[in-house]
């Protein structure tokens, strides 16, 4: 028993102290007339009031030659990239499409489409019907304007 008593009696003397050492900061205000024995000991001089209509420091404007970037969507394509010559399929060339990695489009008599890519290589795909291909570049707009189309009469 007396030594739970020690123990309870330790915690609280702990508690205590801990308690009392963060309620005790203390604020220094500034002396009007530092007295002699004020001259010896270290003061603690207060940070100067900024006035909130003067500004810190002075605006920095970007310089006019370096517009900032333009939004750039890109379609995310799980699959891997087509290889020169293969033949991929219609879903596939739509992605391309709307991607902007076309360059030109060629729709021979027999159906069979040749897709150039920006990048040089060549693809085809197998339309599901005749002039399939010149209809979805007409639905995909602004981002299809540039792609060369080309028909086989």
């Amino acid at each position: 028993m007396r030594n739970r008593t020690i123990l309870a009696a330790g915690i609280i003397l702990i508690l205590m102290i801990v308690l009392a050492g963060c309620s005790s900061a203390q604020t220094a205000t500034p002396t009007q007339e530092p007295t002699p024995a004020a001259q010896t000991s270290p003061t603690v001089e207060s940070a100067p009031v900024l006035d909130p209509a003067e500004p810190t420091a002075p605006a920095v404007s970007a310089p006019a030659a370096y517009p900032a970037p333009a939004i750039q969507y890109v379609a995310y394509d799980p699959y891997p990239a087509p290889i020169e010559g293969e033949q991929v399929e219609w879903s596939k060339v739509q992605a391309l499409l709307i991607s902007g990695q076309v360059a030109e489009v060629f729709q021979r008599f027999s159906l069979p489409i040749v897709i150039t890519m920006k990048d040089g290589r060549i693809i085809l795909v197998e339309s599901p019907a005749k002039d399939e291909i010149f209809k979805l570049l007409d639905q995909c707009g602004e981002q299809c304007n540039d792609i060369r189309r080309l028909s086989e009469n």
